[in-house]
């Protein structure tokens, strides 16, 4: 709460601080929520040396981590490999910083997050939050799309279905949510190809060049095939825990996640 409210009134929480602010404490205080102990806020680069001088501290560059998904056979195994993508931290802050110029991973920060962000109050702050699209891009996208990140993306769905209906949630969430995420090939392939010109597979990121990880390499096949095959797989699961987190009926719920796999497959 004490780093909140360093924030200045420009900056906008996104990734799992959003969905924890959104959903309220009703749902995110149950012990079966997967709750990130990170605080994750995009800022401009003026509002970041502004945060600087107040903390007289300088932010420094970090790499993201990625969950590399190595498609063996039939089953998707995890890893965890450094990131391309990057990220700014002060000090030992568990605050972590997106600007324009970093995105979050292959999801731009423009002038479309800052200027749609809605206003939440999290006890006597109020805070700026990401549209439901934006951080369903930045969590489900192929270079970022874990079980958890997946399961607490779903519960913004579920609870966005159940306030303003299916119409709405498929129309202005699900859709300019893929549209982000598509809008990502470009930085994904560009990130490829420089780390194929700086010694490829001997780089640090060499693991983005691997046959198995396909999720850089055959971004949008990843985004319109082995995402929604995860989806259709672990419907049941997202369904129920939902359904434990008091959001929806598991029905309900399974029709939701049927809808948003079509729709991916649909977008190729």
């Amino acid at each position: 709460m004490d780093q909140l409210r360093l924030l200045s009134r420009d900056s906008v929480l996104v990734g799992g601080t959003a969905i924890t602010v959104m959903l309220g404490s009703a749902v995110t205080s149950r012990k079966s929520y997967p709750c990130s102990p990170d605080i994750d806020v995009a800022m401009s680069e003026q509002d970041v040396a502004k945060l600087g001088r107040r903390l007289n501290e300088t932010a420094t560059l970090h790499n993201m981590v990625d969950h590399v998904h190595i498609e063996m056979g039939s089953g998707i195994s995890v890893r965890k490999r450094l990131s391309p993508f990057t990220f700014l931290r002060f000090g030992e802050s568990d605050m972590d910083i997106f600007t324009p110029q970093t995105g979050i991973g292959p999801i731009s920060v423009d002038d479309r997050l800052f200027g749609n962000a809605v206003e939440y109050t999290l006890g006597d702050l109020k805070l700026k939050v990401a549209q439901p699209s934006f951080i369903i891009a930045t969590t489900m996208n192929p270079l970022a799309a874990t079980d958890h990140r997946i399961m607490r993306s779903f519960l913004i769905i579920f609870d966005f279905s159940a306030k303003c209906g299916n119409d709405a949630l498929f129309e202005g969430v699900m859709k300019p949510a893929i549209g982000y995420m598509k809008e990502g090939i470009e930085k994904v392939r560009d990130k490829v190809d420089e780390i194929r010109s700086h010694n490829g597979e001997k780089s640090v990121f060499g693991h983005i060049l691997s046959n198995h990880a396909k999720n850089y390499t055959r971004y949008l096949r990843y985004l319109t095939t082995s995402l929604p095959n995860r989806l259709e797989v672990q419907t049941g699961k997202i369904a129920n825990f939902a359904t434990r987190m008091g959001i929806g009926t598991e029905r309900k719920n399974e029709e939701l996640v049927a809808g948003v796999e079509k729709l991916l497959r649909a977008s190729g």
